[in-house]
């Protein structure tokens, strides 16, 4: 058996394409990093809402604190089996609770709110009741 000593492993052209790819990611990287590039990135808030029913046409929607956002504004009901909206005073905060009564809010009933938060227009609450 013989064996050679002058064998390598892996050519020099490609250990050099593979080093200088590599310095052309880090230095992107860096660069990203020490120019800002990644500072401008909005996180989305996203409230939670629990869902309590109070009778076969009740519920309480209750605004809680996770996901960052501390109020919600115009919130409305867009499930087209419930005709009643959210009261008129509708700015929620923290902690809030709101009643909806109406006939369409059977079991089953399907619950879809948007609301404004932090300027922005979002589905909140996507259930079914």
């Amino acid at each position: 058996m013989r064996f050679r000593k002058d064998e390598e492993a892996v050519s020099p052209v490609i250990g050099v394409i593979l080093m200088v790819a590599i310095t052309v990611i880090l230095a992107a990287v860096i660069a990203a990093f020490v120019f800002g590039l990644g500072g401008n990135v909005k996180t989305k808030k996203t409230p939670a809402i629990s869902v309590k029913r109070i009778n076969s046409t009740a519920i309480e929607l209750t605004l809680q604190d996770k996901g960052g956002a501390k109020t919600i504004a115009n919130p409305t009901i867009t499930s087209p089996t419930v005709t009643n909206n959210i009261p008129a005073d509708s700015d929620w905060t923290i902690g809030e609770t709101k009643t909806i009564n109406d006939a369409n809010l059977v079991s089953g009933a399907h619950l879809v709110v948007k609301a404004t938060v932090d300027g922005e227009d979002q589905v909140v609450l996507d259930t079914t009741i």
